[in-house]
């Protein structure tokens, strides 16, 4: 398994070099290029599972994600994001990075690595990107709302409740402020004829607590313009050019926000 390196401050220009090592799936070398990966085709962007870590499967044509529950007693559960495709039985190793499953294809884990791919939420930061050919922007996230779209004034990181539930149709917010996603031009290459920036809320309502969550738990780059967003109960595939989902997902609102 390759070690550790850190995906979210990579420029856009190395993303698909730094892609396998990111998420321990195979070997990677900075000095050879990396291909894109292949991913089944689907019209569904949005999966319906409370994650706690994932296991791309970048070797297999077309490639996989497995989406891994939190384990109790060593033993977790999985859903492959693009087929629905469950497991039951998922062993976890100790330190709970390792993870043995067969699925229904007869294909074999034996101890590969699964990760939380963490988003920092203190350093909002690039973790994916559109790109084409040498041009291209980047997706941050982490960030919390910087001002009040509906009267254009700046606010600071503690808006009032009240201002966060404007953008939710006078429903609760369960942030005070609420996250957003958005794009940038990259200071590593030009952007693409016609970039515009965008920044958007992209919230998943929590039942549990009866509100809207814009929090990004994590984020996965899936290095073909799209990447998964993991919030508390769902993971959505979304467009890296525009912010908006990359098929059906009905449980997610995205909300523009118009930059003063």
């Amino acid at each position: 398994m390759n070690p550790s390196c850190q995906i979210n401050r990579a420029p856009l220009l190395t993303l698909a070099t730094v892609f396998c090592a990111a998420l321990a799936i195979g070997p990677c070398s900075h000095a050879a290029p990396v291909s894109r990966p292949t991913w089944p085709s689907s019209s569904l962007a949005q999966r319906d599972f409370v994650t706690d870590k994932i296991f791309v499967d970048r070797m297999t044509s077309p490639g996989r994600v497995w989406l891994i529950s939190a384990s109790t007693n060593g033993v977790a559960h999985a859903v492959e994001f693009f087929s629905g495709e469950k497991v039951a039985s998922v062993q976890v190793d100790l330190d709970g990075k390792r993870i043995t499953f067969s699925d229904g294809q007869g294909h074999s884990y034996n101890a590969v690595k699964a990760r939380a791919l963490t988003v920092s939420l203190s350093d909002p930061s690039s973790y994916a990107g559109w790109q084409e050919g040498e041009r291209g922007h980047e997706a941050i996230l982490g960030a919390q709302l910087a001002h009040d779209a509906s009267d254009g004034h700046s606010h600071s990181a503690e808006s009032s409740p009240a201002s966060a539930a404007n953008y939710f149709n006078g429903e609760a917010s369960c942030e005070p402020t609420p996250y957003v996603v958005r794009t940038q031009g990259s200071t590593y290459q030009p952007s693409e004829p016609g970039f515009v920036g965008r920044t958007k809320i992209l919230a998943d309502f929590d039942k549990a607590r009866s509100c809207w969550t814009s929090k990004p738990l994590q984020a996965v780059n899936l290095e073909d313009n799209t990447f998964l967003l993991v919030t508390q109960d769902r993971v959505f595939r979304i467009e890296s050019r525009n912010l908006m989902p990359a098929g059906s997902a009905p449980d997610l609102k995205t909300i523009d926000i118009k930059e003063k």
